[in-house]
């Protein structure tokens, strides 16, 4: 049974040329960096203490530029004094805190087996 509306297709025809690229949109807004602090805290349950882990994020509004991948060891330092440390686990910074964190400028230290680099952060 033939339909009536189907015929027999031609040779494609040759693509069209290529249109003009458009106008590049306006850049984006910085990039912010959430800092997770992680802390041991001890609570009861059930009559016994229990240990967990509580972490709190603070945005970072500085631009912060860092390599993790050969980054042994991390601190984050305000006037001499030590508020977390870390290390690099799965190509993520962790920091762990010591004291706590409050809005202001810190120094993010970044250390390898070569060198050490450090970069000013903003906590708000």
């Amino acid at each position: 049974m033939h339909w009536p509306h189907r015929g027999v297709s031609g040779a494609p025809g040759t693509p069209g040329a290529t249109g003009a690229a458009g106008a590049q949109g306006p850049s984006g807004s910085a990039g912010e960096l959430e800092l997770v602090t992680c802390t041991t805290a001890t609570k009861f349950v059930k009559h016994k203490k229990t240990k967990y882990r509580k972490c709190t994020t603070k945005l970072v509004k500085t631009p912060a530029k860092f390599t993790t991948s050969a980054v042994k060891r991390a601190a984050l330092t305000r006037d001499g004094l030590v508020f977390a440390i870390g290390t690099v686990e799965e190509k993520r910074l962790v920091l762990h805190a010591q004291r706590d964190l409050r809005p202001g400028r810190y120094t993010l230290t970044l250390t390898s087996h070569v060198k050490t680099t450090r970069q000013t952060i903003t906590i708000t």
